[in-house]
């Protein structure tokens, strides 16, 4: 029994550590913590394990994933908060850089798992089905919350 589940961790960390990597270097902009928190993520699934081992390969994956961003986010964010901050009432910013700002603070404003299904389906390209998977909801409901923040986005 134990050797599976080592077997299963061994096979997880191969298949999808330099996915998650790459997704907490995107959410973390470093390259260094992004690694760390996917060996944190590892340590999770270790002390977890049996969270995982009765799921597909499909939802394991998935579940990777959505803890990878979860850690990568408060991490980022934690860093964030102690290295500076962002006046935005006196930041001056090229048209184009502006417009992109303006666009990163609206996406912030979305609810959690707006932004979420926005994020997969939009930014990263997921199908409707795979962002589904990732969240751990119905594909509808992926549908629903894209077209809604579509509109968030329109005003």
């Amino acid at each position: 029994m134990e050797k599976d589940f080592s077997e299963l961790i061994e096979s997880l960390y191969a298949l999808h550590f330099n996915e998650c990597e790459a997704l907490a270097a995107h959410y973390t902009h470093d390259d260094t913590l992004a690694e760390d928190i996917v060996h944190d993520v590892f340590v999770f699934v270790m002390s977890n394990g049996h969270l995982f081992k009765d799921l597909s390969a499909k939802r394991q994956r998935g579940y990777l994933k959505q803890i990878t961003t979860n850690m990568a986010c408060n991490a980022y964010k934690s860093a964030a908060h102690e290295t500076y901050s962002v006046d935005t009432d006196t930041f001056e910013a090229p048209c184009a850089e502006k417009k992109c700002f303006e666009f990163a603070s609206q996406i912030e404003q979305m609810p959690e798992k707006m932004q979420r299904a926005m994020m997969l389906y939009c930014a990263y390209g997921y199908r409707y089905n795979e962002a589904a998977d990732t969240m751990g909801c119905s594909e509808e409901n992926v549908r629903q919350l894209v077209c809604r923040g579509r509109r968030w986005l329109r005003g």
